[in-house]
């Protein structure tokens, strides 16, 4: 099976992930005010995503890279950093997804989500 163009190039190219961050140091809040933006390219044109193990290689590799993007978890100690942290990370994986638009990507982050995004988004609003 073929990959469409636009998938292609994306695969040639890499896929960039970027997030919001907010930092914190120990002892400080973490406020969205002191945002900044990282991002981080996964390339992904070794898979072939016509294949569910393709795509649940390609899905790894976007949550390890949304969490790297988003920073040091933290420990659980501080909750407002926890809160910035998660909402960092859905957003990064998300837009992943969606710059991705895979169907079966965006199956896969449904599943593993509850959330709809990418060309499953469109199939599911269609109808």
């Amino acid at each position: 099976m073929k990959t469409p163009i636009k998938a292609a190039l994306a695969a040639a190219l890499g896929l960039g992930i970027a997030a919001t961050v907010v930092p914190a140091q120990a002892g400080e809040q973490a406020v969205p005010g002191n945002a900044m933006t990282r991002s981080m390219t996964v390339s992904y044109g070794d898979l072939d995503l016509s294949r569910q193990a393709g795509v649940d290689v390609l899905y790894r590799r976007l949550k390890t890279a949304a969490g790297n993007v988003c920073g040091p978890k933290g420990d659980g100690r501080n909750l407002t950093m926890q809160f910035y942290w998660k909402q960092c990370y859905k957003a990064a994986l998300d837009n992943a997804i969606e710059t991705v638009d895979h169907v079966g990507l965006s199956e896969a982050h449904l599943v593993q989500t509850g959330r709809r995004v990418g060309s499953e988004q469109r199939v599911a609003g269609s109808n």
